[in-house]
């Protein structure tokens, strides 16, 4: 089951992204994150850890945020990084992935 992209969900998907990006306890919250994305995503971390054991906890959660299918921009703006930051994290990911850059990063994910 991919993600169910309805109003409320991505709202409170969003609400906690936004969270995380203000609260002082942000490992508690990306764990509370982690949960509630896996429960509605079918297991997706347990699953991309299986395929990709090798992905640091930051890459997983980079992961999880490209298949709620959020931009760069959207993603520096959500971690306090430069969009180049995240570019940057995103070629390692396709690196330790396999994956050349005429593949589209979050297709794949969205596949998984």
């Amino acid at each position: 089951m991919l993600f169910d992209d309805g109003p409320d969900n991505q709202k409170e998907l969003g609400k906690m992204l936004r969270l995380l990006n203000t609260n002082d306890k942000t490992q508690d919250m990306w764990k509370e994150f982690e949960t509630r994305f896996d429960e509605l995503n079918d297991g997706f971390t347990g699953k991309l850890v299986a395929l990709h054991p090798d992905l640091t906890p930051a890459e997983i959660r980079m992961c999880a945020m490209l298949r709620l299918q959020l931009t760069s921009k959207e993603i520096s703006e959500l971690t306090n990084r430069s969009t180049r930051t995240i570019e940057t994290i995103r070629s390692n990911i396709r690196k330790k992935m396999c994956l050349n850059s005429c593949n589209n990063l979050t297709a794949y994910i969205l596949g998984i």
